[in-house]
């Protein structure tokens, strides 16, 4: 099969407006060499049109799901990945936004090694969706995986600014970071090498010169290192901040704090000060995580569960004290509003529940923060059913600024909507909110249940 001249047929016909045969000839070539990359691009391509054409609303998605049930049936059943590959790829004709189908896709694509085609795949889901975080989360794995450090980084970046708590997009972008940096260095090494080869000595040097800690021994001699720069000039704030940073960076985090302490005490700058709470807060998140680990060792027996629990409330208590200082250092900064109230809101309570509601107040003063704020106080209100009718009025105003009506954002404040209709004993409105998501994305959460036992 000449899958190039295939190729042109369709692209010739989708020029001309004629996406139902260049959908057909596209989907021939892939199932034929699933690796090629630019007729997978142009199928997508050509579906949103189609897409588009029909109005794109949430009628013409529920119509999709109707026409592609089969499909979305057996790709859930599982099997082989050549399998869910078709049965993923028919019921992406009729609705080529579905998230979950996509990121489906994208994991049977890797199952057969087509990183590209995967990549591919979740980029554009990430166009359909940007604030995705199963999305974002699953392309930066793909793209750190096939060496795409720096685009990776970038995805973990944007689930930290999305959910500035997550701790574990924080743990990656560190890593990756590391790997890029490293690769980055060879390349200069390998440069350097080229330009220095005729001056022996130099070259000697150069080998001496590289301080990448490879072993337990290297990361050693690092730290002496900065230690004795330290004992060389005790007055020097940034001597005492750069080992604080060695020490934050092999996770030894009582000594990364006394180094900034140390520092803080010479030159009473803030951003020393800060160094020291989040060398305390990562340490307490560390003895947090062992705590869970010896819990899930002795499965979750009482005393284990206790050790974690009073783990978890030290963080916490700490991480407000903490964010409390900072917001009174920077009391603009609404990002700080907004990690504060979700703090607060952890750490649970009917008194720290208000303190929350007025952070998430002031954050959502800030356009990149409103919508998630707006979300956080319909959370807050909804604790009380004193409050309800407040959590609907946050909920519908987050639901407005959604740009994606059928994204995970607009499902999950339609979902919450539901949950307060029926706590506020209005099943009419509950089950218009369930059905709207229904006809969006039939498998999320339980809202098929809700549809019957409210329908």
């Amino acid at each position: 099969m000449d899958l190039e001249g295939l190729f042109l047929r369709g692209k010739e016909a989708a020029d001309r407006g004629n996406y139902e045969y260049a959908v057909t000839i596209f989907r021939d070539i892939l199932r034929a060499d699933p690796r090629h990359r630019n007729s997978r691009i142009a199928l997508r391509g050509c579906e949103m049109q189609r897409f588009t054409e029909r109005g794109g609303g949430g009628s013409v998605k529920f119509q999709a799901l109707l026409k592609g049930l089969g499909p979305l049936i057996l790709m859930n059943l599982g099997g082989k990945p050549e399998k869910v590959i078709e049965h993923c790829e028919a019921f992406l004709v009729h609705d080529p936004t579905n998230i979950s189908v996509l990121l489906k896709l994208a994991g049977a694509l890797e199952k057969l090694g087509f990183l590209d085609a995967a990549v591919d795949t979740l980029e554009f889901a990430r166009q359909r969706e940007p604030q995705h975080l199963g999305v974002l989360r699953r392309l930066g794995d793909l793209l750190a995986s096939s060496g795409q450090f720096d685009k990776a980084v970038r995805c973990f970046e944007e689930v930290r600014r999305i959910k500035p708590e997550d701790r574990e997009a924080f743990d990656k972008v560190r890593r990756i970071s590391a790997q890029s940096h490293m690769q980055k260095s060879k390349l200069d090494q390998a440069q350097s090498y080229r330009g220095v080869l005729r001056d022996e000595k130099t070259a000697e040097a150069l080998e001496k010169g590289q301080s990448l800690a490879r072993s337990d021994q290297d990361r050693d001699a690092e730290i002496v290192k900065a230690r004795e720069a330290v004992e060389a000039a005790p007055e020097d704030e940034q001597a005492h901040i750069r080992l604080g940073d060695l020490y934050m960076k092999y996770e030894r985090y009582p000594e990364a704090e006394a180094s900034f302490r140390k520092a803080f005490e010479i030159g009473k700058k803030y951003p020393a000060r800060e160094r020291m709470g989040n060398a305390r807060l990562r340490h307490l998140e560390l003895l947090e995580r062992k705590a869970e680990e010896e819990s899930d060792s002795n499965n979750r027996d009482p005393q284990s569960v206790f050790k974690l629990r009073e783990a978890r409330k030290r963080r916490l208590e700490f991480a407000v004290k903490e964010f409390e200082f900072r917001r009174k250092q920077h009391p603009t900064d609404m990002k700080l509003a907004y990690q504060l109230g979700m703090y607060y809101t952890d750490l649970g309570g009917e008194e720290n529940a208000q303190k929350a509601i007025q952070q998430f107040q002031q954050a959502a003063s800030n356009p990149g923060l409103r919508t998630r704020a707006q979300y956080m106080l319909g959370r807050c209100f909804a604790m009380s059913p004193k409050t309800l009718d407040m959590a609907r009025e946050q909920f519908t105003k987050a639901l407005e600024l959604c740009e994606d009506p059928a994204g995970e954002s607009a499902k999950a404040l339609m979902y919450e909507l539901g949950q307060v209709a029926e706590r506020l004993g209005d099943p009419a409105d509950a089950i218009k909110w369930y059905k709207r998501i229904f006809s969006i994305d039939a498998a999320f959460r339980d809202v098929g249940k809700k549809v019957q036992e409210l329908g």
